[in-house]
């Protein structure tokens, strides 16, 4: 039971989401703060609450998104029984309620009695969000990938939105908007190649994503597309910044990030392109996306 409960939240994916929001506060954030004589705004209680609200809030998403995918899952992945049969759909969604409502609970508490503006509107909003995703949105194309997207961004930006010295500081602004920018584009390609390895479930319940409308090829191309345009991006980064200097960012850019989104573009393109394929560029990607968080200590620890 406790397995399948773990299985449904995706205890993974809500760690990593622990996880870059602790390094943008701690890595990022903090050295900046210190060199300032500043202090945060937020407590470290207060932001363990945050980070909780968040962690809530995308678990509920997760369990919702398995419930609504309960059909395609069994042709997706015929041979893994879901979570939610196992668990019972009536509790799954009763599990789904009580961690949404307790998530958002977070986010008003910071807001209306911390004072921190628009934490839990902004928590409400996400949480609503993901609910429509899975019962709506997902199922046209472009859009559901986007709102991901965008949801994985926002998971970012709402470390630093109650932080006023920390949005007018150049140096982790900077950093922020590369690492944005990089998490949304990061996941939609993700989000797309999800869609051409779930092409069949899909397909079978008349969830028109762009994989089942345009095809797989097509939609693997405009993923492989926006890994290259974030690869030439990242170069011209580099080039600006002279990179090279420090050798240990540079070589961890080079050697998790770029070097596996070059990989994953020929699965893409030149592979056969397969289920088996699509998943391996899927897991390739979540890959990039967990390098990429811990890009923030690993820049830390070489400009200390």
């Amino acid at each position: 039971m406790i397995s399948a409960a773990l299985r449904l939240i995706r205890w993974p994916n809500l760690l990593l989401l622990a996880i870059l929001q602790l390094s943008i506060r701690y890595a990022l954030a903090a050295p900046f703060l210190e060199e300032a004589h500043q202090d945060f705004l937020l407590s470290d209680f207060e932001f363990g609450i945050l980070v909780l609200s968040c962690i809530l809030i995308a678990a509920g998403g997760n369990i919702i998104n398995d419930i609504e995918d309960i059909r395609a899952d069994r042709i997706n992945k015929p041979d893994t029984k879901s979570a939610v049969e196992l668990i019972g759909k009536e509790q799954a969604f009763n599990l789904y309620l009580a961690l949404s409502f307790s998530g958002v609970t977070g986010g008003l508490y910071l807001e209306y009695i911390c004072g921190y503006t628009y934490i839990g509107v902004l928590q409400l909003i996400c949480a609503g969000l993901l609910y429509f995703y899975s019962t709506s949105y997902q199922c046209i194309p472009l859009l559901g990938n986007a709102i991901v997207a965008l949801l994985g961004a926002l998971s970012a930006l709402i470390v630093i939105l109650p932080e006023p010295f920390v949005k007018t500081n150049a140096g982790i602004m900077l950093f922020m908007e590369v690492l944005l920018v990089f998490i949304f584009f990061g996941s939609l390609a993700r989000e797309l190649v999800k869609d051409c390895e779930d092409e069949a479930g899909d397909k079978s319940v008349d969830c028109g994503t762009l994989a089942v409308r345009a095809g797989t090829t097509i939609t693997a191309w405009c993923a492989a597309s926006i890994l290259m345009l974030m690869l030439a991006g990242l170069a011209w980064i580099q080039i600006l910044t002279y990179q090279w200097e420090s050798v240990l960012p540079f070589s961890y850019i080079l050697l998790f990030i770029e070097m596996p989104m070059v990989y994953t573009v020929y699965l893409l393109v030149y592979s056969s392109r397969s289920q088996l394929d699509f998943r391996k560029a899927s897991r390739f990607l979540k890959f990039v996306m967990f390098a990429a968080t811990l890009s923030l200590v690993v820049f830390r620890i070489g400009i200390a």
